[in-house]
């Protein structure tokens, strides 16, 4: 467990000691997390001074810390009006105006931010991804009005001319009532109150065959379906809650006989469009009781949804912005889907037209699983659920997809195995999703559990976070930082780095251990990290080379229980298959009497080496006493670093001058100015383009270069000043552009579309060059690969 950390006390020790201003005791207790007790002295340095922004910011981020959103935004807006320079407080309050969907002023606010500073990323970023949003409601808007017009014309029998003219005469009006310009469908409960209900407010209410006569009467079934929807959604909550005045009127016991007329009415033409549309897409008649038992229990099932999913609305999910939105609607129905083993996809197609829990989404959504059985256990299910069950469906780690079935036989083989083994999985082979499999084993099993990812690297961490919430369809902000767990239920998952770990693994305890890029914590200090307390342990690595290195990770999580490479993920068509380009490049003149330089003092000093057989002995533990050639030094080397041998002078002289002429290889300038043109034609063509170097100072040498040419171009290293996840979001988004980056970009990063590799730093194991041709052979529709 995570060690505690007690707060800062808010009284002096010592009676002499200078007290702190309430604003530095608010900082104090902040940083500690003490969010409540920060607050109450940011206030009081409010009251002593009004007029420091700075003071006002932190009220707003304490708050919006403690969930209050309100005062969050209150708080940032009188900052601003006191500095309107204060860039926290604009992200800050853009950030509340995101999760709002008030993007017109998270725009405002973004605007100011760069007009302050115009190179500020995450802001241009952010104003990136507002304009995605609001052309996706637009194009969504438009396919809408398209199939509302599609859908007239699917209902009307071809020999029916006449009617097919008046309903384009009508073309336009049932736009205006089908669509809501503010989004893509109308909402349900709005279409009707102010057209239909305005007899009940007179006090006059209508019989069915009035309502029908006066607002169905030639339209086409699918705007009917919508009207009646909309009135038997404001029935359901007249009567749960008081809401609204029904349209229809009331007898001697209420307002029941008249809209059974309508739920009776609804479900003849939802079933009847469904029938058509099933006959339609299979070419073959469906009998009249084809769903009979669907037809059943359809109209009770209609009023729990038009109940449950308003109280499901109410406890709605945060939107995380810049991937994806989320909705909770949406989710628990995939949810409910995959847990009868059946594709979430066709919720989010069914969706992308209609709202969900909308007759017409279940329209959408019955004509895609057209089995009737399984339309009638969907039904079954929601029937048996609550809004709690919902919501505790909701986050539940449940992945959303079908795993492929070489991420079946992997999970299988580390299961068969106690739960512990390393998988060798080529990189772009999903073995991310194997470790998600993992999780939702763990949550099937147990209610309450803690799940720890360990790499190396931050980035390789937060891409595992953007991951779990996309994947598992958690609610949840994808822009937080790895530090912050995720919850799914009474299932915690933490991400921690190795370099955190292995200093005290006695604190990080955990059910279900996983080790991305495994092959880093065989190192002499990460490799204490493995031995944390643990039930389940699981590695992952593109491929583990070397015996020692193997051995290390066999104790500390298991063997090696599953392998997929390259070829066999090329085989099964997991992988693109992809053209493997060689170009020659030789040193210059210069650079070759460095090389052979060196290369005679390599000599000189490996024949003294070879024959050091004290150290030979002890790093071969007796097997051997003398080495023949530089393979064999290089493998005692890593012996020694992995065993935490200190080696003697001449053989630390030997390993800094093997480098020292690797380095000549790597800086090559015809090499670097041949991969300089070969990205130049590659941008012609406005191809995605991977650059992988060894040095920083070549990156940033390369990027000055190709920026004369081109604007598109994105360079990742540890000493860049921007986020570089920010930079290599920005690259996904283009077009079309170069990356460049060092071993940065080896491992942990995810772009689908880079279509080609240039690899100018020499790969000097196996699991490099597999981990750099996996970012370019991911596969995507149209893809050919070039590395």
């Amino acid at each position: 467990m995570e060690k505690d950390i007690l707060p800062p006390s808010s009284e002096s020790s010592d009676q002499n000691e200078l007290i702190p201003d309430p604003y530095t005791k608010g900082i104090n207790f902040f940083k500690f997390r003490y969010y409540e007790k920060a607050l109450s002295f940011f206030k009081e340095a409010q009251q002593l001074d009004p007029k420091d922004a700075e003071i006002w910011y932190m009220m707003g981020l304490t708050s919006e810390l403690l969930l209050d959103n309100i005062k969050a935004k209150n708080y940032y807006e009188k900052a601003i009006q006191l500095d309107g320079e204060h860039v926290d407080a604009l992200k800050a309050l853009s950030d509340i105006k995101i999760k709002e969907k008030e993007f017109s002023d998270a725009e405002i606010h973004l605007k100011k931010v760069l007009s302050i500073n115009q190179k500020d990323q995450d802001s241009q970023l952010k104003l990136k991804s507002i304009k995605d949003t609001k052309l996706k409601i637009q194009s969504q808007n438009e396919i809408m009005k398209n199939r509302s017009v599609a859908n007239k014309s699917y209902f009307t029998k071809a020999n029916q001319k006449e009617k097919v003219k008046k309903v384009k005469k009508k073309k336009t009006k049932t736009n205006k009532i089908s669509i809501n310009p503010q989004c893509s469908i109308p909402k349900q409960g709005t279409m009707n109150i102010k057209k239909i209900g305005i007899e009940a407010l007179k006090g006059e209410g209508l019989a069915y065959e009035e309502f029908r006569n006066l607002h169905l009467k030639g339209s086409s079934d699918v705007k009917k379906l919508a009207i009646i929807d909309d009135e038997l959604m404001i029935y359901t909550y007249y009567k749960e809650y008081g809401l609204f005045v029904p349209t229809l009127k009331r007898d001697f016991i209420g307002y029941k006989t008249e809209y059974t007329k309508l739920e009776n009415a609804f479900s003849s033409i939802f079933f009847g469009i469904l029938k058509q549309r099933i006959q339609k897409s299979d070419f073959k008649k469906v009998d009249g009781d084809y769903f009979k038992d669907v037809k059943e229990n359809f109209i009770q099932f209609r009023k729990l949804i038009n109940s449950n999913l308003a109280s499901l609305t109410n406890k709605k999910a945060t939107n995380y912005f810049g991937t994806t939105e989320v909705d909770s609607t949406v989710l628990f129905f995939k949810k409910m889907l995959r847990e009868m083993n059946i594709s979430p996809e066709y919720v989010r197609i069914a969706s992308e037209y209609c709202a969900p829990g909308s007759a017409l989404f279940f329209l959408e959504l019955y004509s895609l699983l057209k089995d009737e059985r399984t339309i009638n256990i969907f039904q079954e299910n929601f029937s048996n659920i609550d809004s709690n069950e919902a919501w505790e469906l909701i986050n539940s780690p449940k992945i959303l997809l079908f795993p492929w079935d070489h991420q079946i036989e992997a999970f299988n083989a580390w299961e068969s195995n106690n739960h512990h083994g390393i998988l060798e999985m080529a990189t772009a082979t999903g073995k991310t999703l194997v470790g998600m499999m993992a999780i939702e084993a763990l949550g099937n099993t147990q209610k309450k559990g803690v799940v720890r990812i360990f790499a190396h690297s931050r980035a390789i961490l937060n891409q595992w976070k953007r991951e779990a919430i996309d994947k598992f369809g958690l609610p949840a902000n994808t822009f937080s930082d790895f530090d912050i767990p995720l919850s799914c239920n009474g299932i915690k998952i933490y991400f921690n780095t190795l370099q955190t770990v292995y200093k005290n693994p006695q604190n990080y305890p955990t059910d279900l251990l996983i080790v991305d890029e495994v092959h880093h914590s065989a190192a002499s200090k990460f490799k204490k990290a493995l031995s944390v307390d643990c039930k389940w342990k699981l590695g992952l690595s593109a491929t583990i080379d070397g015996s020692i290195k193997k051995s290390i990770l066999t104790r500390g999580l298991g063997p090696i229980v599953y392998t997929f490479a390259v070829e066999d993920a090329i085989s099964r068509g997991v992988l693109p298959k992809f053209e493997w380009k060689l170009h020659t490049v030789y040193l210059s003149i210069d650079e070759e009497m460095d090389f052979r330089r060196i290369s005679d003092k390599i000599t000189k000093l490996f024949n003294y080496v070879k024959n050091d057989y004290i150290t030979i002995s002890k790093l071969s533990k007796n097997k051997f006493r003398r080495i023949d050639d530089l393979y064999e030094f290089v493998k005692l080397v890593e012996t020694a670093r992995y065993e935490g041998f200190s080696l003697p002078d001449q053989w630390r002289q030997l390993q800094y001058l093997i480098l020292e002429r690797r380095s000549i290889i790597h800086k090559s300038e015809p090499k670097i100015n041949d991969a300089i043109k070969l990205a130049k034609q590659y941008l012609t063509a406005k191809k995605k383009v991977i650059v992988f170097l060894k040095y920083i100072e070549t990156c940033d040498n390369v990027g000055v270069e190709l920026g004369k040419y081109s604007d598109n171009i994105f360079v990742v290293h540890s000493k860049i000043k921007d986020d570089p996840n920010n930079v290599i979001m920005q690259f996904k988004q283009a077009e079309y552009g170069v990356l460049i980056g060092a071993d940065m970009l080896n491992e942990g990063i995810d772009i689908p579309d880079a279509e080609i590799g240039i690899n100018v730093s020499s790969s000097k194991t196996k699991l490099e060059l597999v981990q750099r041709m996996g970012r370019v052979l991911r596969k995507k529709e149209g893809k050919k690969p070039v590395f």
